[in-house]
């Protein structure tokens, strides 16, 4: 099979609102500097290269910060860059894990230089090598997929309003105008004691004659709906679509800084069957349907055997059920105090009650323990450990035993009962698999 061969083109402007772009891009090795940041971009390229890296940077925290959160990650990224070219594809993870962690220090570490309590950024990357796609993202910056005619998200959002349909509290349609569909849950520029930051990483995209992956900011997405842009990458040269896509925003408003990689890639020859890729909004990977009875037998014998592990190692391990975080010495200066996030979500309904000792007792605390709601107008909590819900909204509980606390995430909806978002196996391995992370980290 000869080399695909990509045409790609880049089109960034700062809109009608903003005064500076807090945007930044990386564009298979060029970024956009100080000197050049608000001046608008367009930039078109043609190439057989092996290795493609694309992606753009949302700044955040206003003027100045932002723009230095969003460089910072330009940066960090063209820093890595030339090692990433000569890695094996089943490298790529781990070494762009750690740049993504990279870009997350500097900007949190040049937070604490300058004192700003607001500089962070959003990251969506796609990494192409030899026709094979790959997605990593953190914040609501996106990544789609337009093949055959339907435009599909890869990159998941990190908002709240998107957590919530994640969670089958909210439609789709709702959490595009949810109130909280611009508040994030993580970004780059968190520090490691309040969050550590987990990239989401899509499934091998195999890519075809024909598709189109478009990467931007939400300066696009806020502006054109999906079906506005599906319409435009349908029709024309991909350097004449990026920028009709800006002036569309533009057209719609321009509330926002505005960036957009486009990317058509042409390949002489069609080895693969089966494309796979992460639809975002149903979160369901496609895969091939031919499975013989061996390997389903094989499954079911692999599903009990870890449920049976999983009782087992509930019932003796109680301390897999959190993590532990030191907390901020400037807010504990005389107690050393452990943190412990309990990996639950309880969700709740306005007026609702229900009693949370089961899951303080199964995280190893004692009865006597005091409980506070980290905001009275969500949910509420007595000394009996009964929360109840009192305005839609998230927020959580602090259990405090001695020198160690309880973090407890709760979510007040208007429909669907009481109920823990995760099962007790869930909470098992994904606390055991922090475990061995934070032990890998350790070592």
């Amino acid at each position: 099979m000869g080399s695909p061969v990509y045409k790609t083109s880049v089109s960034v402007d700062k809109g009608h609102v903003r005064a500076n772009n807090e945007d930044n891009i990386f564009f298979n090795g060029v970024y956009l500097t100080p000197d050049n940041r608000d001046d608008g971009l367009n930039l078109n390229e043609i190439t057989d290269k092996e290795l493609l890296v694309y992606a753009v940077f949302d700044g955040m925290g206003g003027t100045d910060y932002g723009e230095e959160a969003s460089y910072i990650a330009s940066e960090v990224t063209s820093q890595f860059y030339p090692m990433l070219k000569g890695l094996p594809f089943d490298e790529l993870d781990k070494h762009i894990t750690d740049m993504i962690l990279n870009a997350n220090a500097r900007i949190y570490n040049r937070t604490l230089e300058i004192g700003s309590g607001r500089m962070g950024a959003t990251v969506a990357m796609v990494v192409i090598y030899k026709g094979i796609a790959r997605v990593y993202n953190v914040g609501d910056s996106r990544v789609y997929l337009w093949r055959d005619g339907a435009l599909k998200q890869i990159s998941l959002d990190d908002s709240f309003a998107q957590r919530l349909f994640r969670m089958g509290i909210i439609t789709y349609e709702e959490a595009l105008v949810h109130k909280d569909r611009n508040k994030l849950v993580q970004h780059l520029g968190i520090g490691e004691k309040e969050l550590h930051i987990e990239p989401h990483i899509s499934e091998n995209i195999y890519l075809k004659n024909g598709d189109r992956i478009l990467v931007c900011s939400d300066g696009l997405t806020d502006m054109v709906s999906n079906e506005g842009i599906s319409a435009i990458i349908a029709n024309g040269d991909v350097s004449d679509c990026a920028e009709t896509l800006v002036c569309k925003a533009l057209e719609n408003g321009g509330r926002d800084n505005i960036s957009v990689i486009l990317i058509e890639p042409s390949i002489s020859e069609t080895v693969y069957n089966e494309p796979v890729y992460v639809n975002a909004e149903s979160s369901v990977q496609k895969k091939s349907k031919n499975k013989s009875g061996l390997v389903i037998m094989t499954i079911a014998i692999l599903i009990t055997f870890v449920i049976l592990a999983a009782v087992v190692a509930l019932k003796f391990l109680p301390d897999f059920g959190r993590k532990n975080i030191p907390s901020n010495e400037s807010s504990h200066n005389t107690e050393d105090i452990n943190r412990n996030v309990y990996q639950s979500q309880i969700i709740i309904e306005p007026e609702e009650e229900k009693d949370i000792t089961s899951i303080v007792s199964s995280a190893g605390f004692s009865p006597e323990s005091t409980y506070t709601s980290g905001d009275e107008k969500i949910v509420a909590v007595n000394d009996k450990g009964v929360i109840t819900g009192v305005n839609v909204g998230t927020s959580y509980i602090i259990v405090k035993d001695g020198n160690n606390e309880l973090q407890i995430d709760i979510t007040v909806a208007t429909n669907g009962n009481a109920v823990e978002h995760r099962s007790s196996i869930d909470i098992f391995f994904s606390s055991a698999l922090k475990t061995i992370q934070n032990n890998n980290k350790n070592d």
